[in-house]
């Protein structure tokens, strides 16, 4: 049987909040600046629309915009997943010790024909 594991609950909370902060500080200026960007329709594109390299340069952007938006938001769910670990590893390390607390403390009412006084002899 293997010991018990600790958690550093503060640091996994800190981890957390920090991957959550900077994911957003650093992917968001990023995905704005994807997401208001706009190449410009070819005039000529009605002529070969199979060659409209402005439409596929424009798809390609909007595509590299929407990744850059859900890692965004897939490194902010695992930040948010690291803070709810810690919160579970608290309140599991609360409740074992109130289980173990009252499982070694003494009973707190008699146990039913146990006191000696209550004996018929």
């Amino acid at each position: 049987m293997t010991g018990p594991i600790e958690v550093d609950t503060t640091k996994l909370r800190t981890i957390g909040r920090d991957l959550n902060d900077d994911s957003r500080a650093a992917l968001l200026p990023v995905w704005d600046v994807l997401a208001r960007a706009a190449v410009p329709s070819d005039p000529q594109a009605a002529q070969a629309a199979a060659v409209d390299v402005a439409a596929g340069l424009n798809s390609c952007l909007e595509g590299v915009a929407e990744e850059v938006r859900r890692g965004m938001v897939e490194l902010q769910e695992i930040g948010d997943s690291l803070i709810r670990a810690a919160q579970a590893y608290e309140e599991t390390d609360r409740e074992a010790h109130r289980l173990n607390r009252d499982a070694a403390a003494p009973p707190r009412h008699p146990v039913p024909h146990t006191d000696p006084a209550r004996w018929k002899l």
